[in-house]
């Protein structure tokens, strides 16, 4: 999951290279989220392995799964992110 928003960042900035659309505080800022996203997929996989185990008390089992569900709300975010920086660029072409 992060390839692909780091590829489609690399792509985002080569583009804007010439253009110049979107400013360099906001590439830096995605650059921070893709950082902050590796941070995010780490504990979703730490989540995911906890709600496996056998184990764990059903309680634990439902604050687990609320926990991922609140990352996976987290990783929508970083989707939506790239994919507004993309739609600014896109915007920015004319189709004619």
């Amino acid at each position: 999951m992060r390839n692909i928003l780091a590829e489609t960042l690399e792509i985002i900035k080569e583009k804007n290279y010439k253009q110049k659309i979107i400013d360099s505080e906001e590439m830096i800022e995605q650059e921070d989220n893709l950082r902050d996203l590796k941070v995010l997929l780490d504990s979703i996989y730490s989540v995911l392995d906890q709600i496996q185990k056998k184990e764990n008390e059903n309680n634990e089992n439902i604050r687990n799964l609320l926990k991922l569900h609140m990352q996976f709300c987290d990783l929508i975010w970083h989707y939506e992110q790239v994919h507004g920086v993309l739609n600014k660029l896109i915007t920015s072409y004319d189709f004619d």
